[in-house]
């Protein structure tokens, strides 16, 4: 029903997104194609039916078994909630919001969010100074012809393996930060590793903890690229040479928003 009356809010005209300084529209059947979502919404039947059946709901999105990942992050949220400081209660809230709502508006994927995403709410300040648009787009950009492709399939009554947009719980959280930072400069140059070189790289632990150590101000690990191939891929140069320019503009955008 949440997701009925997301798509029909979204179905009324376009949406507006700020992307740099330029508004970008998205319309209901933009968010059809890539997300795989019915354009009318999805209806669940959510109260219990005979004794021992379940809702449509959690039939399709609860009774699939073990689920380690999902787990594990359950698990890690519920530690910050025994361990959180009174000074961290802000953010720690803001990150649970975040994280419910997308998974509820995204139940199939939010299991690719790592078990050391949560940790990420232990430096707010220091998160809002990554480049994280670049990374996503990068991300989003991979996924989206293989989403599309489902889609297309699936209207027409074939069966596909193709998967839609992998993580898209992670990607809002991510948007979250980036538009919920703190004003300052953001270092173009610090674009997390573990988001721009493939979904196997955020598996290696020494890039996981090197990222850690740093959001919570124990050292300060740059994460730069050191191979061309990288630079390419990041587009590092190009944002080299119109640092200060694009630096000013994003900060100009964030604090707008």
């Amino acid at each position: 029903m949440f997701l009925d009356a997301l798509m029909r809010c979204l179905m009324k005209g376009a949406t507006h997104s700020i992307l740099g300084d330029s508004f970008l529209a998205i319309q209901g059947q933009d968010v059809s194609l890539i997300l795989g979502l019915q354009c009318d919404g999805t209806r669940y039947r959510l109260q219990k039916g005979k004794k021992g059946t379940f809702s449509d709901l959690k039939k399709e999105y609860f009774s699939k078994g073990v689920d380690r990942n999902r787990d594990c992050l359950v698990r890690s949220l519920m530690n910050m909630v025994v361990r959180r400081e009174s000074k961290k209660e802000e953010s720690f809230v803001k990150l649970s919001l975040v994280y419910i709502l997308g998974f509820f508006l995204f139940p199939t994927t939010s299991c690719s969010s790592p078990a050391w995403l949560p940790y990420y709410v232990d430096n707010l300040s220091t998160i809002g100074q990554y480049a994280w648009a670049q990374a996503i787009h990068k991300w989003m950009m991979d996924d989206v012809p293989l989403a599309t492709a489902r889609v297309k399939e699936k209207c027409a009554g074939k069966q596909s393996r193709i998967g839609y947009v992998r993580g898209c719980t992670m990607a809002l959280i991510f948007w979250f930060y980036e538009v919920t930072g703190n004003g300052k400069k953001i270092h173009f140059g610090r674009t997390p590793r573990i988001l721009c070189y493939g979904v196997g790289s955020y598996k290696k632990q020494a890039a996981v903890s090197a990222l850690i150590d740093s959001l919570e101000g124990k050292k300060f690990v740059p994460l730069m690229a050191d191979r061309e191939s990288e630079i390419e891929l990041i587009g590092y140069g190009k944002v080299q040479r119109n640092n200060s320019l694009m630096v000013l503009e994003t900060s100009d955008a964030m604090k707008s928003t």
